[in-house]
């Protein structure tokens, strides 16, 4: 630090709204607000593992169900175009009945998709599928939004932590 800089302190004000709002917040929605983030970031486990769980799966599945190569990947058609279908109804679920409603019911989903995947026949397999990737659709773009509008810091950084 030269002489010519002692003149110039940095004195850590805040000056965004929200760093303000977080100084002035109450210990109870600071407690809210953790736990909200908290529990977006354990959903992403479940999350990840069901977005890439078919890829390991396809053996046992194709097996199972006596599949061809073409009808087995059309599982991975069927997962995306209703992960596509979740996240394109996501936007307009969060709107109307809010974050936790469509968090949840997009959880439920991935866990009734996956819960009945290895159950029956090939057509209940992508139904399966289908029910587990639009809960995919859901949670995804759900959860981001979540913990960018309940943190008080920069929104990019809490989505990417």
């Amino acid at each position: 630090m030269s002489i010519r800089d002692c003149g110039r302190v940095s004195w850590n004000v805040p000056t965004s709204p929200q760093s303000v709002a977080a100084l002035t917040e109450q210990p109870e929605q600071a407690l809210r607000r953790r736990r909200l983030v908290l529990a977006g970031q354990i959903a992403f486990l479940p999350t990840g593992v069901l977005t890439t769980l078919l890829g390991p799966m396809l053996p046992i599945l194709t097996a199972r169900w006596g599949l061809s190569d073409a009808r087995a990947g059309n599982l991975f058609l069927v997962q995306f175009l209703s992960q596509l279908a979740g996240v394109l109804l996501s936007g307009v679920m969060v709107a109307r009945l809010g974050f936790r409603l469509v968090f949840l019911s997009g959880l439920l989903l991935m866990a009734g998709g996956v819960g009945t995947l290895y159950l029956g026949s090939p057509w209940l397999g992508m139904v399966s599928v289908g029910v587990y990737g639009l809960g995919l659709g859901l949670v995804i773009p759900t959860d981001n939004l979540m913990i960018a509008e309940v943190s008080t810091g920069s929104r990019a950084a809490a989505v990417s932590s």
